[in-house]
């Protein structure tokens, strides 16, 4: 406790007992000191509560003071009565009791606080950990769980191309390059006891570089801004991050981090292998079935062929089935080009009906039959879209939908807009949804037992056509009464003023 708290609690204290006393002299001068007695007993317990000790000391003995001049009257502060004598040694013990008690209360009521903060931490870390999808995820919630502990700015370093990309990112040199090789020298030496301060010659500041935890180096390298510190500050400064790293580092042992950390190494390069394999696989393909397709091409125009019913009808399935595969490794390429570069639209102003005609002639040729019922109405305006990417995704859709569909069925089709969107509305007869498949519909490789039961797929129309809506600003949205009750998928896209096209450059060119 300062000086200034002290001084300030001694003359709270005695301003309460002053009040107390002028107001029970003016009101009832000639009150039974045992009653008077008990009313004193009021500023000395608010004093050892909210005060402390000490202005609560004070408050007691300018109590028995006060009493001993107006109680009776004596005008001498000379305690000389032994009843004084005896409430002098009950304000004390009252005082120093209720002093004791309220910091016992004040001290549990700090920790249920640390332990509330705590356990806050520790939820919103663990529902980070739980939500993360890849290693890159689960460090970036380490450093901020490590920053909220350590109470100073934490960057952690999980890999040497983490480092690489702290340090690109940061580009007005946040990042010392000496910090930098200190930590990669760390992380290849995989010595998890190692730790070093290191100077910044730029900002004068210091930094306290050491693994999270002392037994495994998997879950990085930690750099901690300790800032302009002097020795003395600076040892003590380490020995408390020291002790918030360690119980950090048993939390994330707790928790099996490690383990968590490791998976998703895994996964994602699983998952790179798979787009690799993926890319090679498709683009291997996609020689020999162009060679089928144009050699279908020429064999339907050859009159021997195009005579005989036969023949005409063996080329026209394998022109069929070849288009069919060529369909299904496109989907793979743009499911690899999603992964790897994401979807860069090409934006220009566009008829939304010139769009749907196109979809609706590709999936026209696909199944050669009319099953589309379109509903258009005379005024829609002009979208600034990429008008392949919107293709494909209507394509998708409806393609889906007669997928799954009775083929004697219609597939209805409507385009409306207000003051705010475009919106493309497809309704089928098909399997419908249940309630689990509705929420994973759009989800990658996601295939229900139903549907798997009744057609072949990939899983990946859909996703395709979620990821090209979604780089428009736009969103798919899924319903169906039930299983059996067919599905309705609606495609919504803002709509774009002329004045914002500028800006939608940009961001497309970016």
């Amino acid at each position: 406790m300062s000086v200034r708290h002290a001084l300030v609690g001694l003359i709270c204290s005695s301003l309460l007992v002053a009040v107390l006393t002028a107001v029970l002299v003016a009101v009832v001068p000639q009150m039974d000191l045992g009653a008077v007695t008990v009313i004193y007993l009021v500023p000395i317990m608010i004093s050892a509560t909210w005060l402390g000790t000490v202005p609560a000391l004070a408050s007691a003995v300018g109590a028995v003071l006060c009493l001993a001049y107006f109680y009776p009257p004596s005008d001498s502060l000379y305690v000389a009565n032994r009843d004084h004598v005896i409430n002098l040694v009950v304000f004390t013990a009252t005082a120093l009791l209720t002093s004791y008690l309220a910091s016992v209360l004040r001290e549990q009521a700090a920790i249920s606080a640390r332990r509330e903060a705590e356990t806050a931490r520790l939820y919103a870390f663990s529902r980070k950990l739980a939500i993360a999808r890849d290693a890159r995820e689960i460090y970036r919630a380490i450093e901020e769980h490590l920053s909220s502990i350590v109470r100073r700015r934490v960057i952690l370093f999980g890999t040497a191309h983490d480092i690489r990309e702290h340090a690109s990112a940061c580009s007005d040199g946040e990042i010392p390059p000496r910090v930098q090789e200190e930590a990669c020298a760390i992380l290849a030496s995989r010595n998890s006891l190692a730790r070093m301060t290191v100077a910044d010659a730029g900002r004068g500041a210091i930094w306290f570089l050491r693994c999270v935890s002392t037994t495994t180096s998997d879950f990085g390298v930690v750099a901690v801004d300790v800032g302009k510190s002097s020795p003395a500050v600076l040892g003590d400064l380490v020995k408390e991050i020291e002790a918030a790293l360690y119980d950090a580092a048993q939390t994330l042992e707790q928790l099996d981090v490690g383990r968590a950390i490791h998976e998703a190494q895994v996964r994602a390069e699983t998952d790179m292998l798979r787009e690799a394999l993926i890319g090679s696989v498709s683009h291997d393909l996609r020689t020999p079935l162009s060679a089928i397709l144009c050699a279908t091409t020429v064999l339907s125009t050859v009159p021997a062929v195009s005579k005989d019913e036969r023949t005409r009808t063996l080329v026209q399935i394998i022109q069929d089935e070849a288009e069919r595969h060529n369909e299904d490794i496109q989907d793979l390429l743009d499911a690899t080009r999603i992964s790897t570069r994401g979807v860069r639209p090409q934006l220009e102003w566009t008829d939304p009906t010139d769009i749907l005609n196109s979809a609706l002639e590709r999936f026209n040729r696909r199944h050669r039959c009319e099953r589309t019922i379109v509903e258009l109405p005379p005024d829609l305006p002009l979208i600034y879209v990429d008008s392949s990417l919107i293709e494909q995704a209507l394509f998708q859709i409806v393609d889906n939908a007669a997928k799954y569909s009775p083929p004697d069925s219609k597939i209805q089709i409507r385009l409306h807009s207000d003051s705010e969107s475009m919106s493309a509305t497809i309704r089928d007869e098909g399997i419908g949804l249940t309630e689990t498949e509705g929420r994973q519909i759009l989800d990658r490789f996601f295939r229900g037992e139903r549907a798997a039961a009744s057609s072949s797929g990939s899983g990946l129309g859909l996703w395709i056509a979620n990821a090209f809506v979604s780089a428009h600003g736009g969103r798919i949205e899924t319903s169906s009464p039930g299983a059996g009750c067919g599905t309705t998928v609606s495609i919504r896209l803002p709509l774009t003023h002329q004045e914002a096209v500028p800006q939608l450059e940009e961001v497309a060119d970016a």
